[in-house]
């Protein structure tokens, strides 16, 4: 059927990305430079810098998809306590309100809502093929 081909093709592209997910996340895990949780403006500015290059800003979503949670909320605040420290993100507002530093410009805001985003669609999609799966058996 249809649906078998999308799902052996679905899982194919799933063991291949949890190959190279292995390996990336290994690679960013051997750097030294970046130390979560950072505590610093200065190493906060150095990892936005590098955020520009765009395999290491995969790198690191791949990263912080391993701190996945039930819900978004947890899971955002799971990804915010392991890369910044309390007092570095206390110098930060979402919008730059009461003279803090503009959070939702950065490099590191933008990480963090796509990952969010794409987890938000993971399991928007495999709830829909779980009620496929229901329907069919009923029938």
């Amino acid at each position: 059927m249809m649906i078998d081909r999308i799902e052996n093709m679905l899982s194919d592209i799933h063991t291949k990305q949890n190959k190279s997910f292995s390996k990336e996340v290994n690679c960013l895990v051997n750097e030294s430079i970046y130390k979560f949780p950072m505590t610093s403006i200065d190493e906060f500015n150095i990892f936005e810098e590098k955020l520009g290059d765009i395999e290491f800003r995969q790198k690191v979503v791949n990263y912080l998809s391993r701190l996945e949670r039930d819900n978004v909320s947890d899971m955002t605040r799971q990804i915010m306590s392991k890369m910044f420290h309390n007092n570095l993100l206390s110098q930060f507002s979402y919008a730059g309100q009461k003279h803090k530093m503009v959070f939702s410009t950065l490099h590191s805001c933008s990480i963090i809502f796509v990952y969010n985003t794409l987890y938000t669609k993971y399991y928007l999609y495999n709830n829909m093929c779980q009620n496929c799966y229901v329907k069919s058996d009923k029938e």
